[in-house]
């Protein structure tokens, strides 16, 4: 789940900016257990940016429901 956050965030970056990215710090919070066999709802954006640092805030929640996100992360 964290590199599937990883790969979300990545992806807003390249295409909000000019370039490649590459994580420096992923902070993830483990909030619920992911259901199997169901699908997931991720958002992901960008929170600030400072210089060629680029702050991204992703979240997945239940696809079904959208309740209360299972993981959020942070760049």
């Amino acid at each position: 789940m964290a590199s599937l956050l990883d790969e979300v965030c990545g992806e807003v970056v390249e295409r909000r900016t000019s370039g490649r990215s590459r994580t420096a710090y992923l902070h993830v919070n483990f909030r619920a257990i992911a259901p199997l066999n169901r699908p997931l709802q991720i958002e992901a954006r960008i929170r600030r940016s400072v210089g060629r640092k680029t702050y991204v805030d992703a979240t997945i929640r239940d696809g079904e429901t959208g309740l209360r996100p299972m993981l959020r992360a942070s760049t």
